[in-house]
């Protein structure tokens, strides 16, 4: 991928080269020599960007250095991104069996509650009973 990316990168900085040529077909008054001149033009300018990917040693050259970040930038998000569903899915469980745990909770409390308002009734009687009692 790195290097279809770089090659691609380099052939599109080529074309551009060529883009400057005349069509021969639109231009029916350009001659063979202007057309060959303008050819070996481009060609010799092709071979001056070849120059530069030498003169950088290729891996240092701004496109492939561009190319690379471009890489990285894709594999990294690729990377980051694999594991995040299956994350995702073991924190709704998390928070699903914390949403049953807390319903849970709640009815052992208002039983709790229950329960005590019907021993502090019961407590209330009692001490009705006794006072009466006197």
């Amino acid at each position: 991928m790195l290097f279809s990316d770089v090659f691609r990168l380099i052939v599109e900085r080529w074309y551009t080269e060529y883009l400057g040529i005349p069509d021969v077909t639109a231009d029916a008054d350009l001659d063979a020599v202007d057309r060959l001149t303008d050819l070996i033009w481009a060609t010799g300018k092709v071979h001056m960007i070849m120059q530069e990917f030498r003169d950088h040693k290729v891996k240092h050259h701004s496109i492939v250095q561009s190319a690379f970040v471009r890489f990285l930038t894709r594999k990294t998000g690729d990377n980051s991104s694999a594991g995040l569903s299956t994350k995702i899915a073991a924190l709704a469980k998390e928070v699903k069996a914390a949403a049953t745990s807390a319903t849970q909770a709640k009815r052992e409390s208002n039983k709790a509650l229950n329960k005590a308002k019907s021993t502090n009734d019961a407590i209330d009687n009692l001490v009705k009973k006794n006072s009466l009692s006197k």
